[in-house]
């Protein structure tokens, strides 16, 4: 009897070990995954030009949202994944070894998802000035890695906007993009595009702040003016414009048109 206790309680201690050791392995290995990811943590301002911005989301989760500058292939590869351009890295290593039984690492799958950029996030062969990409970041400001929403202490791409400096009118881009202003003397600009945010994360001011990053982008570049294309029919894109200091200009009546900032 005292053999079987004794067993019984050394099976149910062993069990007990290995149920924590498998436990504590599986938090630390994903806690591991999150600091070593290739999305680093962002809840951090590096510099002015990447601000720190704390929202309160409706459930009283706070956040802080960070906009960064676009400077690697990862987080080139982060904002395709956003705007549903592309797969994720995981998702392409593991179609690469079901369907091909090729084993590729993630360096490796980030480099074939993004051809066309080097490794500081910079298009190649672009025309003229490479279109610029600023992204806001979400990321809980808590070092505590268990919580339920771990995703965002690495900084998970809420929003995203392009800068596109246009030097001269021989810079013009193809057709749809802003082409010449009424007044030539505002050469050269920055054209503002693709100004997008997760639908969970709108009216918190996420597209305000990425607004505000290109401004001081083109400020930065001793540009004259941003200007960016609008339909009338998108009346919260106008009202944020509008807020942020942006006017129409040749303006189309029943369509849209034209806005223009004027820097100082």
């Amino acid at each position: 009897a005292a053999h079987r206790t004794l067993y019984f309680l050394h099976s149910n201690m062993s069990s007990k070990i290995v149920w924590l050791l498998l436990h504590l392995l599986a938090t630390q290995s994903f806690s591991f995954l999150i600091s070593t990811s290739i999305n680093k943590p962002s809840c951090v301002q590096l510099d002015a030009s990447s601000p720190v911005v704390e929202i309160n989301r409706k459930n009283n989760d706070s956040l802080a949202i960070q906009i960064e500058r676009v400077s690697s292939r990862n987080r080139v590869l982060d904002v395709q994944v956003f705007r549903g351009f592309s797969i994720s890295a995981s998702e392409f290593i593991h179609k690469q070894r079901s369907e091909l039984n090729v084993t590729i690492s993630e360096k490796d799958a980030i480099s074939q998802l993004t051809p066309s950029y080097d490794d500081d996030g910079k298009e190649l062969d672009s025309i003229g000035d490479p279109v610029t990409q600023f992204t806001a970041l979400a990321c809980h400001r808590t070092d505590n890695r268990f919580s339920s929403q771990e995703e965002y202490t690495r900084g998970v791409v809420i929003g995203a906007v392009d800068a596109k400096i246009r030097r001269s009118p021989s810079s013009l881009p193809s057709l749809g993009d802003p082409g010449i202003l009424v007044d030539e003397l505002l050469w050269p600009h920055v054209s503002l595009k693709n100004l997008s945010v997760d639908k969970d994360f709108r009216r918190m001011g996420v597209a305000s702040a990425l607004v505000r990053a290109v401004k001081v982008f083109a400020i930065e570049e001793k540009m004259t003016a941003v200007i960016l294309e609008v339909e009338h029919a998108n009346t919260g894109a106008v009202n944020l414009y509008e807020k942020e200091g942006f006017v129409f200009v040749d303006e189309e009546e029943t369509i849209g048109g034209k806005m223009i900032l004027v820097l100082e």
